[in-house]
């Protein structure tokens, strides 16, 4: 934990404290668009893709909080979809947490690493599937953006169940999710939401990057700690 947190300074941490300050005090303005319980969710989200990032498994109880305040907040604005998806999140969270910390063994942490084409198509036909199950699910349920709704759901717990087997194509799943997700926020009338999910979406972008420098680093790091084989 040390370590990940380290990458940010006195100023950072007193920088975040103040716009976070600010945006707490905004939103509980009568004038402001934006609701105290979705500027809390906004910046516990990214902190949570931060420690993502940083591949510290301090993002796991964060990601938990961060999708508990937003189960209140997508089924206050009736978008069904992401309220079962973030009550989802939770229950995932806390199996991505042992997973990162304990891994499948109970003693190892599960390391970076990429996945196989066939798990990606299959978990591609499978979120297709889901989709077309829930899609009348949600429109009976009185969603307004049910077809979407359906779609990234399903696309959702894909990158979600790569990220907690610390697969690098979480990332570009994450990429396409968050940006699709942006108008739906809008059309619900959720701005601090949809600002979020393009922090997410470029946050993503990031996270793709830096697993990638992650992985060579890891790689490099197994080669050199390898035993030398004996000749024959």
């Amino acid at each position: 934990m040390n370590r990940r947190l380290a990458g940010l300074s006195v100023a950072h941490w007193g920088l975040a404290a103040i716009v976070a300050a600010v945006l707490i005090g905004i939103s509980t303005q009568p004038w402001s668009p934006v609701q105290t319980i979705e500027a809390v969710g906004f910046l516990l989200g990214v902190w949570w893709v931060w420690l993502l990032i940083q591949e510290s498994p301090w993002n796991w109880p964060i990601g938990i909080l961060n999708s508990s305040i937003y189960v209140v907040v997508m089924l206050q604005a009736k978008v069904y979809g992401d309220a079962a998806l973030n009550a989802l999140y939770i229950v995932l969270g806390f199996i991505g947490w042992y997973w990162w910390v304990r891994g499948d063994d109970g003693r190892t942490p599960v390391p970076i690493s990429y996945s196989r084409w066939r798990l990606l198509a299959l978990l591609s036909a499978l979120a297709l599937a889901a989709a077309w199950f829930l899609f009348p699910y949600f429109r009976n349920a009185g969603s307004t953006v049910a077809l979407p709704d359906a779609l990234l759901f399903s696309f959702s717990m894909v990158g979600q169940y790569l990220q907690t087997r610390k697969k690098i194509e979480n990332w570009p799943v994450w990429v396409i999710v968050n940006f699709c997700y942006i108008p739906v926020f809008v059309s619900k009338h959720l701005p601090a939401t949809a600002v979020l999910y393009a922090i997410y979406g470029l946050l993503a972008i990031q996270g793709w990057r830096e697993w990638r420098r992650l992985f060579q680093v890891q790689s490099e790091q197994n080669q050199t700690d390898s035993p030398p084989v004996a000749p024959a």
